[in-house]
């Protein structure tokens, strides 16, 4: 068995071995938390950013956050301001609180005897998930339905999350609020970001979503989310739908 033999230098960072030895999580959430762990307390980023020091791209970056998030290394709490949506906060933790237990894989990890520390991430925009129940997202809805947003918001929400928008962008942006109104583009922002929407695929997502609208003949924040919540119920449907319909494989046979 071959050996490991290890060259110590300053400029170190210190992680729990718990974190190290989790059977549940992969190399690459694993190395995207010793990143961030490395960084200061009021260190900023963006997914797009963290992918340009790395081989990975976005979609790696955002799943591995995703993964630190349901094993419970990655806390997010959304911020408001003048009962409207601002910005995220993002709490990096050694000791791993899920939110989503449902979510989580089996098997609790080993409790350390003593207390460890929070590294907290102030305003950190990389991503945004799923909220983890039905009441959040109904409140997370309704919120936006009713609440009345500026363009210079939804460019805010746009760089916050995904970085400062290009030309293109930009351009898309101004055309759809003069057709949908500033509400109903900035429900779609947001909406792409609880789905993961990464930034090299923001715009043609925001594109074919609007583009749906158009066709359905939605112009209301409401109108959208009732949408949006039908084709999701119907999506479910179909993968229960998919799943008790699949023939089951017979089971092998062993005999002495």
């Amino acid at each position: 068995m071959a050996r490991v033999k290890k060259i110590k230098i300053k400029g170190f960072t210190i992680i729990d071995n718990d974190i190290i030895n989790d059977p549940r999580m992969h190399l690459k959430a694993l190395g995207l938390f010793a990143y961030m762990w490395s960084k200061p307390d009021d260190w900023q980023f963006y997914i797009s950013e963290i992918a340009t020091h790395f081989k990975d791209g976005e979609s790696a970056v955002s799943s591995a956050m995703k993964e630190l998030m349901e094993l419970g290394y990655l806390k997010r709490t959304q911020n408001r301001k003048d009962g409207k949506f601002s910005t995220y906060d993002y709490v990096l933790q050694e000791i791993p609180k899920p939110e989503n237990h449902s979510s989580v894989p089996k098997g609790d990890l080993p409790k350390p005897e003593k207390p460890k520390s929070e590294k907290s991430i102030p305003e950190n925009q990389g991503l945004l998930i799923t909220d983890s129940t039905n009441t959040d997202l109904n409140n997370t809805n309704k919120l936006l339905a009713d609440a009345q947003h500026s363009f210079q918001e939804i460019t805010t929400l746009w760089q916050n999350n995904w970085g400062f928008p290009n030309g293109i962008a930009q351009q898309d942006l101004t055309e759809w609020s003069k057709e949908f109104g500033n509400d109903l583009v900035y429900y779609c922002v947001e909406f792409a970001l609880r789905h993961n929407v990464t930034a090299r695929g923001a715009d043609p997502y925001l594109n074919r979503k609007l583009s749906d609208y158009r066709k359905q003949g939605i112009k209301t924040v409401q109108a959208a989310i009732e949408s949006d919540q039908r084709h999701e119920q119907q999506m479910s449907r179909e993968y229960q739908q998919k799943n008790n319909s699949a023939p089951r494989k017979p089971k092998k046979r062993i005999y002495d």
